[in-house]
């Protein structure tokens, strides 16, 4: 492990661990302690990374409110605030999402639901698709190209 803050290689390990059971380090360059978490986006927490996480799966996973993952975070002895978790949503969501979405590749079910709408794209009306599983994940789906009015006429007058 390297300092964070002077990327030196001399680390001392610490006997003493974090509130949160970080193992503790100092740096005998720069004579600064750090730990595990020092330069991450956890860095500041007051949980566990693992509840976090778990939280943020919750919300991604059920499709289900913030205050919904409050109630299921209480019942496993976490008491937690719906603006906790929304936070947590958008600070820890896009990165979970992304692994989440990388392992599923492929993987979508034999039954799917279509969903098409129709909406206002750069002043052109278009429909937009999306596919859904059996299971709630989102299938590839390929999504038409609106025609122009120019592409319409030309295409009807040299039939």
């Amino acid at each position: 492990m390297d300092c964070p803050y002077c990327q030196s290689k001399k680390i001392t390990v610490l006997s003493r661990k974090t509130g949160l059971g970080s193992q503790q380090y100092r740096c005998r360059d720069c004579d600064k302690q750090f730990n595990d978490r020092t330069g991450t986006k956890l860095n500041f927490l007051e949980y566990p990374t693992e509840v976090v996480m778990i939280a943020v799966h919750y919300y991604y996973r059920f499709k289900v409110s913030f205050d919904d993952v409050v109630e299921l975070m209480m019942m496993r002895g976490f008491h937690l605030s719906h603006q906790t978790v929304h936070n947590w949503v958008h600070t820890f969501g896009d990165d979970l999402g992304l692994k989440l979405r990388q392992r599923r590749h492929g993987n979508s079910g034999k039954k799917w639901h279509v969903d098409a709408t129709y909406l206002r794209i750069e002043g052109r009306w278009c429909y937009l698709y999306r596919a859904i599983d059996k299971e709630g994940n989102r299938s590839p789906v390929t999504y038409p190209r609106p025609q122009t009015r120019t592409q319409t006429t030309t295409s009807t007058s040299t039939q």
